[in-house]
């Protein structure tokens, strides 16, 4: 009989892959890009090497919350029972069209990562492009992605605890310069997620975000992202809560 280890897996954006940590950049044309694999000093695999577990970090720079779930989805048969899942949203307004097949999204920006890029507002993206700027100016609404964006985090919650697996969830990124969302300027920062009736009542809520004002210490190389301290901080703050 094979003795399985479970493992701790991540899903986010840029934050949670560790872009900007000393192990995770690299420059080019006068800008600090994403190294290309995730960082071993983001919080992901602080919290792995705290428990001894294995972590598979498959966050991508500039992912959306769409991408996050897609993610998710792709690899939800290589998910085993006794395996934790940590996921970090990230900010509302980002957004991904998936246009040839479920592993490939349209990306509306100026900026391409990978072969699965996004667009929308926040660091790593863009929209200076003219159909970028007419979606935002013209159908995107914070409402409408708060709606949504509760949606991807029931569906993941619900469509891993049907395999008997844990998910932790920590509420969605935000402009850490005013603590407001990026286009209507809406606080996200006091929000109590655990008491929204919108939201299955067994899911599985941090405290605090990455960026969250107790949780944010220092700042990367890049001095966009997240530093070394914070990710201590909040892999700190996860293993309290959950391990």
């Amino acid at each position: 009989m094979i003795e399985w280890n479970p493992r701790i897996w991540a899903f986010g954006c840029s934050e949670t892959f560790g872009h900007g940590l000393e192990d995770c950049y690299v420059k080019k044309d006068g800008f600090l890009y994403s190294g290309e694999k995730p960082s071993k000093f983001a919080y992901p695999q602080l919290i792995g090497d705290a428990v001894g577990k294995e972590v598979i970090n498959l966050s991508r720079p500039g992912a959306s919350n769409k991408h996050i779930l897609q993610q998710i989805k792709l690899n939800q048969s290589e998910i085993n029972k006794d395996d934790i899942v940590i996921i970090h949203w990230t900010y509302i307004e980002r957004h991904a069209v998936f246009v040839n097949d479920e592993r490939d999204n349209l990306n509306l920006s100026t900026v391409k990562i990978g072969r699965l890029p996004n667009f929308g507002p926040g660091p790593g993206t863009s929209i200076s492009d003219k159909i970028s700027k007419q979606y935002y100016k013209y159908i995107h609404r914070d409402s409408d992605a708060i709606i949504v964006t509760r949606w991807y985090m029931n569906y993941a919650h619900l469509t891993l605890k049907a395999q008997g697996v844990k998910s932790i969830h920590c509420p969605p990124l935000m402009n850490t310069h005013n603590n407001k969302s990026l286009i209507n300027m809406k606080s996200w920062h006091d929000y109590d997620f655990v008491k929204d009736p919108n939201f299955e009542s067994d899911i599985s809520f941090a405290s605090k975000m990455l960026q969250h004002d107790d949780i944010q210490i220092d700042r990367a190389v890049d001095g966009r992202h997240s530093g070394p301290k914070t990710h201590r901080a909040f892999a700190d703050l996860i293993l309290k809560e959950f391990f």
